[in-house]
């Protein structure tokens, strides 16, 4: 799998990417018309030829969706996924998977939250 991510890495060349006007286009996801635009998401949209000149290619593992988002279709719908910055899951994605998992299995849950104090720290 560190092989696929490297592949991808390499085809997408280092930060600062230059893309030209068509490539941008081609690129450029639209809002969804639900969507209202003081909707916090909205900022991803204003947001994304910066994303795409200067984003990371990582591992991301998806928590939770809208099931609309995997039908066939013109779907644009919400969802929340976990990732890391740095290189600690190239090798083993499917440990941030596993972590994508755990939160997914806290939904509807009130977790216990720990305090601990500057004496345990």
């Amino acid at each position: 799998m560190e092989d696929l991510l490297d592949e991808i890495r390499a085809r997408m060349g280092q930060a600062p990417r230059k893309w030209g006007p068509l490539a941008r286009w081609q690129l450029r996801v639209r809002p969804p018309r639900w969507m209202p635009r003081e909707d916090a998401l909205m900022e991803v949209f204003r947001r994304q030829l910066l994303l795409l000149t200067e984003g990371q290619v990582l591992w991301r593992a998806l928590v939770q969706a809208n099931s609309l988002l995997f039908e066939v279709g013109r779907h644009d719908c919400p969802a929340f996924a976990v990732y890391c910055t740095g290189c600690a899951f190239d090798a083993c994605p499917e440990r941030l998977q596993a972590i994508g998992q755990q939160l997914f299995a806290l939904k509807n849950t009130t977790p216990k939250i720990l305090k601990i104090s500057a004496s345990q720290r």
